[in-house]
């Protein structure tokens, strides 16, 4: 893939998450970068919505081109996370959907305004649906 970031060049991005990501490599986010994007999207935010769920699945080697999704990745944490879904509230809240190994790099990020949240496992589900739930409750105001 050609998302820019952190990669050095000519690293295939789906390649960096299987060997890199995934291997324990030391991933290192800038909270105060990553703050002062969420206090820019918060101050600019105009959509008629309190929340937005912004989720990425898996990333296979052969899909090709830019979405928005990775690009909000890239540009709040610096990396994409694939499986892991970021809930990003009008009040400037931040809830991190993640396994227990992203969440890992994540706590990085954590503060008053991110909640960090492991992603359970349910069987024959990618997402567990409780979990929905909770993530609207959050949207909407709720804990």
């Amino acid at each position: 893939s050609s998302c820019s970031g952190p990669f050095p060049t000519g690293v295939d991005t789906a390649s960096f998450f299987v060997s890199g990501l995934m291997a324990g490599m030391a991933i290192d986010i800038d909270q105060k970068v990553f703050l002062r994007r969420l206090q820019h999207l918060v101050a600019a935010w105009d959509w008629p919505l309190d929340a937005i769920l912004l989720v990425l699945g898996k990333v296979a080697e052969d899909e090709v081109g830019e979405y928005k999704v990775l690009a909000m990745h890239n540009w709040l944490l610096g990396y994409e996370f694939p499986e892991t879904a970021i809930l990003l509230c009008k009040t400037g809240r931040v809830v991190l959907l993640a396994g227990a190994n992203k969440l890992k790099h994540l706590k990085q990020v954590e503060s008053a305004e991110v909640m960090l949240v492991e992603r359970r496992d349910v069987a024959g589900a990618a997402i567990d649906p409780e979990q929905l739930r909770e993530l609207a409750a959050i949207a909407r105001g709720g804990k």
